[in-house]
């Protein structure tokens, strides 16, 4: 009963005697959640547009979204037409995040968590172009990386990290365990690396 709404989590520390009294809590606990809770105020605006639950924006999509407009405030002013302007996203993608920062009930929320503290970190800018206008698909288990650091790498040198195979991306890097994107990229022709491939192509100093 502590919860009744999300903001409502960034007020829990003027309930600490009350979570402490909790079952199976304690200080140390309590301490550690608290810590966690106010680290989470300055996470990186996709992980806040993923973790808003915006119909059709999955993780990939609040990546897209974060770095084309860059700031919380110039995403919740977007209309319909600069949302299409976003690589990737679609009609219906574009209506639901446009109906979702124009619901008073959702303005309401974001105020409130900017109130209490929240504040999300800019998108990155890239830092190099070694993929400037390539777009990478990863597929199957990867060994030095996991699949989201590898796209973010990608997105840091300049390029485009894709879920799914077609004509448009330069290439697939497949581990083991590759199954249907390795197919379709061998049916379209596209580049195939290995994950040492990949990482013969990268700068040494992000290695």
């Amino acid at each position: 009963g502590l919860l009744q709404d999300v903001p409502g989590i960034y007020r829990l520390g003027e309930r600490r005697e009350e979570l402490i009294a909790l079952e199976r809590m304690g200080e140390q606990s309590v301490e550690n959640l608290l810590r966690a809770i106010d680290e989470s105020r300055t996470r990186p605006l996709d992980r806040l547009l993923f973790g808003l639950g915006i119909r059709h924006v999955g993780d990939r999509g609040a990546r897209d979204l974060a770095r084309h407009f860059g700031t919380l405030q110039a995403l919740r002013s977007a209309d319909y037409e600069a949302l299409m302007a976003v690589p990737d996203v679609g009609p219906r993608t574009a209506k639901e995040v446009e109906e979702f920062f124009e619901d008073p009930r959702n303005q309401a929320l974001i105020d409130e968590l900017l109130a209490l503290g929240v504040q999300p970190v800019e998108a990155e800018a890239p830092t190099g172009d070694l993929f400037a206008g390539q777009t990478l698909v990863f597929t199957g288990k990867l060994e030095r990386f996991t699949r989201e650091d590898a796209e973010a790498l990608v997105m840091r040198l300049g390029g485009k990290a894709a879920g799914s195979v077609s004509k448009a991306t330069t290439a697939l890097v497949a581990g083991p365990g590759a199954g249907s994107k390795l197919a379709k990229a061998e049916q379209l022709g596209v580049e195939i690396l290995t994950e040492d491939e990949f990482l013969a192509r990268l700068p040494e100093a992000t290695l």
